[in-house]
């Protein structure tokens, strides 16, 4: 079996995609974005459209404008029955399996995590969450890959690479993509101010499964602006859309619901689906995120 241990992110670069050379031209290796620019809505569907164009134009506003540190939200990209339905089946997982732990080696299957505050700073930054680790080369009947690759694949066009990018890897391979389903339980579940790796991943991608107001409230994820205050990333946010931006931006989630005793056999709660295509334990040096400590306003 032959195993990749070193990553090289040219290496995995789409000469024939505009974004890729429109990064080339505009990116500045020591001057990713620390801090929130503003916030950017559009219609998933039409950015979709333009990035498949591949028109010069919009791929050197677009990469402008993310590497100026704003962030995206995309209304609409996935369907709010769907999210529902994985929603109440990731529930049921929750409550019918133990919580396990699985490197990233061949073989491993997906799993879920229950990371309490005993186990939080186990992690690269201090989190609490219920969360399944999704894989694409393993089966599940939630059809998920085959659904959120409608949002994966136009942040990989973007990103410079081929759309389909990684979808068939398995951990041999390097890089492998990954889903968590993820419930912020009431008053604890949390994640510290961090930052996320920058390397062949340009983006933090988070796919909202509820809405702020209705299911929650209070918390959420947020960013820091330049006066280092918290700009609520899913007050304009709805089930169904999609919020990314460049993973150096300072950003965490703050609990929700803090009235609510929290509990791990509840449905409640803010919930998420996040893609990332993420070193395998097999790379040698893995990068991966960092807390960050601020003063915040």
């Amino acid at each position: 079996m032959s195993i990749k241990t070193e990553i090289n992110r040219d290496d995995y670069l789409d000469n024939n995609n505009i974004f890729s050379k429109v990064w080339k031209n505009l990116e500045d290796v020591n001057n990713y974005p620390k801090r929130l620019n503003k916030i950017i809505i559009k219609d998933f569907d039409e950015f979709d459209s333009k990035a498949r164009s591949q028109d010069l134009k919009f791929a050197e506003e677009t990469v402008s404008s993310l590497l100026n540190g704003d962030c995206y939200i995309l209304k609409n990209a996935l369907k709010k029955d769907y999210l529902n339905f994985i929603k109440e089946k990731t529930y049921q997982y929750f409550q019918n399996s133990e919580s396990t732990f699985h490197k990233m080696y061949e073989g491993v299957p997906n799993y879920y995590r229950f990371i309490d505050a005993s186990i939080a700073d186990n992690y690269a930054f201090h989190q609490v969450k219920q969360v399944y680790y999704f894989f694409p080369f393993n089966p599940n009947e939630l059809n998920l890959f085959e659904n959120a690759n409608k949002v994966w694949r136009v942040t990989k066009i973007i990103s410079g690479y081929n759309e389909k990018i990684w979808e068939n890897n398995t951990p041999k391979d390097g890089i492998i993509d990954r889903i968590q389903i993820v419930r912020y339980f009431p008053r604890d579940a949390k994640l510290k101010l961090h930052t996320d790796p920058y390397l062949y991943q340009r983006f933090f991608i988070s796919c909202i499964m509820s809405k702020k107001g209705e299911d929650y409230n209070d918390g959420g994820l947020y960013l820091l602006d330049e006066k280092d205050n918290k700009v609520d990333a899913e007050i304009h946010s709805d089930v169904g859309d999609v919020v990314f931006a460049v993973p150096t931006i300072y950003h965490g989630v703050d609990p929700c619901d803090l009235d609510k005793a929290p509990s791990a056999k509840e449905k409640d709660g803010r919930w998420l689906l996040s893609l990332y295509s993420i070193m395998s334990n097999y790379i040698e040096d893995r990068h991966t995120s960092k807390p960050q400590k601020i003063s915040i306003k």
